[in-house]
């Protein structure tokens, strides 16, 4: 008997673990994507208004 309670503790802390991964790690990792993306994204235009020289593009 005393066996079976450690295999059901040892589920729950599993299911709690898993859990706590599914809510907050995973979200995290979207938002870092995401703002990761726009960071990219931003850089790449702050880039496109010089030239390769330095001087800003007039068109």
């Amino acid at each position: 008997m005393n066996n079976i309670w450690k295999y059901v503790l040892g589920f729950f802390i599993a299911l709690l673990l898993f859990s706590f991964f599914i809510h907050i790690i995973l979200p995290l990792i979207v938002i870092l994507a995401i703002i990761g993306g726009i960071y990219y994204l931003y850089r790449r235009h702050q880039n496109n208004k010089y030239t390769p020289d330095g001087r800003k593009k007039v068109n």
